[in-house]
């Protein structure tokens, strides 16, 4: 599932509230309201069905429900306003005669503030948990709840507008018809009769679902209860199975096409079989839809959706999301609420839903396929991945072209050159597209972090005003009526009937934009997650015509060790729960077929995915959109919703919703800086002008300043000889690896790479070894008599010894070490992160397959059923495990051997050049842009900057595609 979405997907509403467990007040909340709302529900559907069944019989008038009816209604409502005040409330921690519904309800004290929580009772109870307000409590109550009552309040309107979209798919406009036939009469009370059946016992698992949710006892997503539970499914299905049996035995065709069934019109449902069909999908939509509500058929709130309230989402008619990884520039407008672009306000699905289609977009998408990153100077954090599908949103200005094919003005122009700009810095939640960073806001040290954002409310005399503590903030004291009086500090400040009230508002966020989601990443003995953030706004020119660019901006990079190298980072569903392969990566098999599946959708028509998987034995394959992670470092995440960003085929689904534990990051809080200063279509380069620090490095030029963390140095490549006929060879490598030194003068005995280097003297001092004698090739001598058969040569006869990289055949932008030494890895394509040692990868193997005796180094060499087992040093540290067994318990399947790769290194200079049509690399749609930066130190980590060579240089490269809001500028 890519990041961004074609234009016309349906996309599934995102719940991401009441997703852990709650407090017992808070589940007991949810148990009584979902309860009495299933009550209200039924009382509707009853007194309708009571009422119009006479009306239609021709035996009253109506309107319908009658006033007995409405009285009945009136009063579960009134019931549901009386369970809210006694189960969905606290009382606030020192002034306990005080009750609230949130901590933010109750009064500051001193320096900190009361929490909602009962005191000594440990009574927590906070609205937010289940999810309250919600997007639809302001509008049907006209205030912000206040007390308890009003909690019930909302939820009886809500569900009894829900309730009136029931009506209307039961009985469309026959609501008003009157002196029906008998038969048509009796069709009508049994589509009624096995609607209301069906829609109890969704709404009876759905909620019993929900509500084990929050109290911890079932790990799904909320919003695919039904789907995630097979026994639930089935029931909603026999139940659906027996509506249609209830038609077909008191309704025809033709009597099906004298009603309005689903709001299709009178005949507009033909057959008892559309009707049924229509109904029981109609019904489930009721109850709990997945679908956003402008894609919804029958009602854009569900019954659920009344008393447990779903998260912000494009087609609900309100402006209520931030900026995020899903929604990379918030809600600028959605659906009717559209005052920021009247008409022009694009719809959900759109893959720039809910902004304003006027304002000419790119959104660039990276594409791993020919993009890479490398980083410092040892060569162990080159050629990694970028995040598939990242990339950020800009805005075009100060040019014109009448028509477009992709990103690419193929019309008119009289500037084809566009300024362009992207709202990517971290933001307040309250100061939106603001020029002011978070960390300006708040403390400035360098990190942007929600309590930069915190303000005093809007019942603080200086509400707006930046906060660390309540006593930043002056509160007031509140009478009944909501009228503020004098000034308090906390409560006891206060007269009998007033509360203090006015805090320190610390539900502020700062607001990120990630460059992608989290990204796994496991090459030549190193694995990672990477997670990265905007850091900074986009500025810089585009040509639409040619595509050359420049744009500028920063990016945060922050790195965390690996959970484990099979799955680098956590996974948004497909893992395993439980038995021997606890939170490995799996997937489910097809009901009857067996084949591999995610979901139902990959299975053959009338199949569902299974989580029961040969992938986990003793456990199950987990399904469901929530997170799996690891259970010492990152438990607070496990379970959590998510929505998936991208399918890695080798770690899994991701998602943003699922982030790598903070006590997993070796980068520091602030990440690794990536400057993109330019990020451009242009050749770039780095030359080497700085002297290195490294001990023996110190005659030698390096690309980056030594910042204070490794020392720098060339690369990490072995002394080779550099011209000459022995170009490339390593010089004394059959020992420690030699270089050229200094013949004499000051420097004299120091490794060098040019006279320069030798005041006085020369650059050519080249070290000897031995040839000729295999078993002393390249062993430094200083004679024949070290070289057994061999004898003692110049090592570099017309070169210098140095550490060498060359081009590598792949690339001639990359560099690798032209004579090592070699990084040595697991071979499995997952477990490339693993690192081994030389010993093992020219170690030997014994192992036989358990069966036919014949040589194997895993199970993958055994037919079906046998083992591979025995000594095999080839494979310790990998398949084998630490012990070099294979067929003990700490083997890792899928691991393999223990190999060689060449170690990677940057040329000299480090260059790069991305492509336009100037080129011929590249274009306005299909973007190439490369950067070249130095990496600063990562602060307190000298482990981390001594294996990749931190402070040292950097170079991105990325491929990708531009893709347009519009069809012409302007």
């Amino acid at each position: 599932m890519l990041l961004g979405l074609a234009a016309g997907t349906v996309l599934l509403v995102a719940h991401g509230s009441s997703i852990a467990a709650t407090s017992k007040q808070e589940s007991k909340c949810a148990s009584k309201l979902t309860k009495e709302v299933g009550k209200l529900a039924a009382t509707v559907a009853k007194e309708y069905a009571k009422c119009l069944s006479k009306q239609q019989a021709g035996k009253i008038p109506g309107p319908c429900p009658s006033d007995s009816g409405n009285a009945k209604i009136a009063a579960k409502q009134a019931q549901l306003r009386v369970v809210a005040s006694k189960y969905c409330k606290s009382t606030c921690s020192l002034s306990q005669d005080i009750e609230c519904v949130t901590s933010d309800m109750c009064p500051p004290v001193g320096s900190g503030a009361e929490s909602c929580s009962g005191g000594a009772a440990g009574n927590p109870f906070d609205m937010h948990a289940l999810g309250f307000p919600g997007p639809f409590c302001a509008g049907v109550l006209g205030r912000e709840i206040a007390v308890p009552a009003d909690l019930g309040e909302c939820v009886s309107i809500l569900a009894v507008q829900a309730m009136e979209s029931y009506v209307a798919l039961v009985y469309g406009s026959s609501t008003a018809a009157t002196n029906l036939s008998s038969d048509i009469v009796k069709c009508q009370a049994a589509i009624e009769k096995g609607a209301r059946k069906l829609m109890t016992t969704a709404f009876r698992g759905v909620t019993r679902c929900r509500t084990d949710i929050l109290r911890g006892k079932r790990t799904t997503n909320p919003h695919t209860c039904v789907s995630d539970d097979p026994k639930l499914k089935k029931k909603i299905s026999r139940t659906s199975k027996k509506l249609r049996k209830l038609m077909v035995a008191r309704c025809t065709d033709s009597l099906v096409a004298e009603l309005d069934v689903c709001g299709a019109g009178v005949g507009g449902t033909a057959t008892v079989a559309d009707a049924a069909a229509c109904i029981s999908a109609g019904i489930q939509e009721l109850v709990d839809s997945p679908l956003v509500p402008a894609a919804r058929t029958h009602s854009a709130l569900s019954l659920v959706e009344s008393v447990l309230p779903p998260d912000p989402v494009c087609g609900d008619n309100l402006v209520d999301q931030l900026p995020g990884p899903f929604l990379l520039l918030g809600e600028e407008c959605d659906g009717a609420d559209d005052a920021a672009c009247p008409g022009q306000c694009l719809p959900p699905g759109d893959l720039f839903e809910c902004t304003c289609g006027n304002i000419p977009r790119l959104r660039f998408f990276a594409s791993v396929e020919g993009s890479e990153t490398d980083a410092g100077w040892t060569g162990l954090s080159h050629n990694q991945d970028v995040a598939d599908q990242s990339g950020y949103v800009t805005e075009l200005s100060n040019c014109d072209c009448s028509a477009f094919a992709g990103a690419t003005c193929t019309g008119a122009t009289s500037d084809s050159v566009c300024d362009v700009y992207g709202y990517t810095q971290p933001t307040c939640s309250w100061d939106l597209r603001s020029p002011v960073r978070c960390d300006a806001h708040g403390n400035n040290d360098g990190l942007d972090e929600n309590s930069d954002c915190f303000i005093c409310d809007a019942l603080s005399q200086n509400a707006g005003a930046a906060c660390a503590k309540e006593t930043d903030c002056q509160s007031l004291c509140y009478d009944s009526d909501g009228v503020a009086g004098a000034p308090c500090e906390r409560q006891s400040d206060c007269p009998i009937g007033e509360v203090c009230r006015g805090r320190c508002d610390k539900r502020q966020t700062c607001v990120t934009i990630p460059n992608g989601g989290p990204l796994p990443v496991n090459s030549a003995g190193a694995a990672i997650c990477a997670v990265q953030e905007m850091r900074t706004d986009i500025i810089g020119t585009r040509d639409i015509v040619t595509g050359a660019h420049e744009l500028f901006y920063e990016i945060s990079s922050r790195i965390h060790t690996a959970e484990r190298t099979s799955r680098p980072c956590p996974v948004c569903g497909g893992f395993c729960e439980g038995g021997q392969r606890d939170l490995e990566l799996c997937q489910g098999r097809c009901s009857d077929s067996g084949t591999t599946c995610r979901f139902d959708s990959d299975c053959p028509t009338g199949e569902t995915c299974s989580p029961e998987s040969p992938d986990c034995p003793g456990g199950s394959c987990q399904l469901s959109l929530v997170c799996g992670a690891d259970r010492a470092s990152n438990a607070a995440i496990i379970g959590k919703p998510c929505r998936i960003e991208l399918e890695h085929p080798l770690f899994g689904t991701l998602s943003s919703d699922c982030l790598p534990s903070s006590s997993r990051n070796v980068s520091g809080a602030a990440g690794l800086r990536i400057q993109y200063q330019p990020a451009t279509s242009s050749p770039v380069t780095l030359p080497s002008t700085v002297p290195c620090t490294a001990p023996g490095f110190e005659l030698y030029d390096c690309p980056c300043p030594d910042d204070g963390g490794q020392p720098t140095a060339p690369n990490s490549c072995a002394p080779a000889c550099n011209a000459g006929p022995n170009f490339g060879q390593g010089c004394g490598d059959g020992g420690e690896g030699l270089a050229t030194t200094c013949a004499g003068g000051i420097n004299a005995g120091r490794a060098c790479d040019d006279d320069g280097d030798c005041p006085g003297s020369s650059c050519s001092a080249n070290p000897t070894h031995c040839i000729g004698d295999p078993a002393f090739l390249h062993v430094p001598c200083t004679s024949n008599a070290d070289c057994g058969l061999g004898s003692c040569v110049d090592a570099c006869p017309g070169g210098r010894c140095v550490p060498l990289c060359v081009p590598s055949a792949a690339d001639p932008f990359d560099g690798v070490c032209a004579a090592g030494p070699p990084v040595y890895h697991c071979s499995g394509a997952a477990y490339a992160g693993s690192s081994c040692s030389k010993v093992s990868a020219v170690g030997d193997c014994q192992s036989t397959c358990s069966n036919s005796g014949a040589p194997c180094s895993s199970d993958a060499d055994c037919t079906s059923g046998e083992s591979c087992l025995g000594n095999c040093e080839l494979a310790r540290d990998c398949e084998a495990g630490g012990d070099g067994i294979l067929g003990t318990e700490d083997d890792v399947p899928g691991a393999g051997i223990c190999v060689a790769a060449e170690r990677s290194c940057f040329l000299d200079p480090l260059t790069a050049e991305g492509g336009s049509t100037l080129n011929g690399l590249g274009d306005p749609t299909n973007v190439n842009l490369v950067s070249v930066f130095c990496f600063g130190k990562v602060a307190n980590n000298p482990a981390f900057n001594f294996s990749a060579g931190f402070g040292g240089p950097g170079r991105v490269r990325v491929r990708g595609v531009n893709v347009p809001n519009f069809a012409s500028i302007p």
